[in-house]
């Protein structure tokens, strides 16, 4: 028995320890970074508190337009991209996240001024 329980204690920590290994990151994990993506001319920081900010995309009719953008804390892989003060959602997606991009499929597009962005996103940091 004595010998029984360090091992499970050790077997236990190592499972914990792969577990946390594989864990995606969302670029809000990444604090003091810029987010761009050229394909759909979009663009985000986020600050020193993992808070996206100064957001922005170019719409189908060439300005820009001042976004917020929502990663889901749900684990999810879901974000957001809204107005700016976050009373319309102009398109939703699912992320999948690598350690120095990640990717945003496309699923739904509420207005139509950005129907014009290709279904997967691609955004790298600077």
């Amino acid at each position: 028995m004595k010998t029984k329980t360090p091992f499970l204690l050790l077997l236990v920590a190592l499972a914990l320890f792969i577990s946390a290994c594989g864990e995606a990151k969302r670029p809000v994990d990444y604090p003091n970074t810029v987010w761009t993506c050229a394909d759909g001319n979009i663009t985000f920081s986020v600050n020193a508190d993992g808070k996206a900010e100064n957001a922005s995309l170019v719409n189908s009719k060439g300005d820009t337009v001042k976004i917020s953008v929502v990663f889901s804390e749900l684990g999810d892989g879901n974000v957001s991209f809204c107005s700016e003060d976050g009373k319309e959602t102009y398109f939703i997606g699912s992320c999948t996240y690598g350690e120095d991009t990640f990717t945003v499929k496309v699923s739904d597009v509420y207005n139509g001024g950005f129907s014009h962005l290709p279904p997967r996103l691609v955004f790298n940091v600077k």
